[in-house]
């Protein structure tokens, strides 16, 4: 039944995406950048009801409130592709750092540029840090929007430790606004390399923002810290709550650890 629900949600999944960005031709060459995130964020929203109500996973976002008003940072664990659209309606004006080689992909790569995300040319390496502070400034700063950042860089496994590069500490001093951590265990249900969505319910959980005027070697350290500790909780909860969850090795091992770390 889960490899059923899993290609019907995935033939869904990227049928609704190819279709929704034809029928955005529109809004793309002639729409503003307010019309372009608008639909951006339905097509997440479908995703999220699609996962729902086809694969049967259900997503719980908890710690909303936490959210603050105006431009702030948000960084989160990433596990899975969910991560990168799932938390998008929440938002009030997201954009994201990605990749300038996106902009060749046909229609996405346009509504990319069309709603002012911020492309980063990794080959110009040390000047592309540089490229990324400028673009964090007009569009946190100056437009008040919310920069969503994985500070990780790229998809860790689930149980994994927090491996946080320095990147997102360089950003917040620079931009001066809020951290608000994010903790998930989004893989364990849209696992990484894998064309299975396992069915049951998860959590997100947004946590409360790191104040301003810290360091960076401290807001580093107090991220690392507010993140895994949650995402520890989450992961408890999840094999708690969804007993025929298939667990990882690794998953276990984070278990096993902390387990002992609770008993000592």
């Amino acid at each position: 039944m889960t490899l059923i629900r899993s290609t019907l949600f995935n033939i869904a999944f990227y049928g609704n995406t190819i279709i929704r960005l034809i029928l955005m031709i529109r809004v793309i060459l002639f729409g503003t950048s307010e019309q372009n995130l608008a639909q951006a964020k339905k097509w997440a929203s479908t995703s999220n009801t699609m996962l729902d109500k086809i694969a049967g996973t259900k997503v719980e976002i908890e710690g909303l409130e936490n959210l603050p008003e105006g431009g702030f940072i948000v960084a989160a664990q990433h596990q899975s592709f969910w991560d990168t659209f799932a938390l998008m309606p929440y938002l009030d004006s997201p954009v994201f750092i990605y990749k300038k080689e996106l902009n060749k992909i046909p229609l996405f790569g346009a509504c990319l540029q069309k709603t002012n995300m911020i492309a980063v040319d990794r080959s110009a390496r040390g000047k592309a840090m540089a490229g990324v502070l400028k673009g964090a400034r007009k569009e946190v700063m100056e437009n008040g929007r919310q920069l969503f950042i994985f500070p990780e860089g790229t998809r860790r496994p689930v149980g994994a430790p927090l491996e946080y590069k320095f990147g997102v500490g360089r950003i917040y001093e620079d931009v001066n606004v809020p951290i608000v951590p994010i903790a998930l265990v989004s893989g364990l249900y849209w696992p990484r390399h894998s064309f299975m969505r396992q069915p049951g319910t998860f959590k997100a959980k947004i946590l409360p923002p790191i104040e301003l005027g810290l360091s960076i070697e401290e807001v580093m350290d107090r991220l690392v810290a507010d993140t895994q500790v949650a995402s520890d909780e989450l992961l408890l909860d999840a094999v708690k709550t969804n007993p025929k969850l298939p667990i990882p090795q690794a998953v276990r091992e984070r278990l096993d650890l902390i387990q002992k770390t609770k008993d000592a």
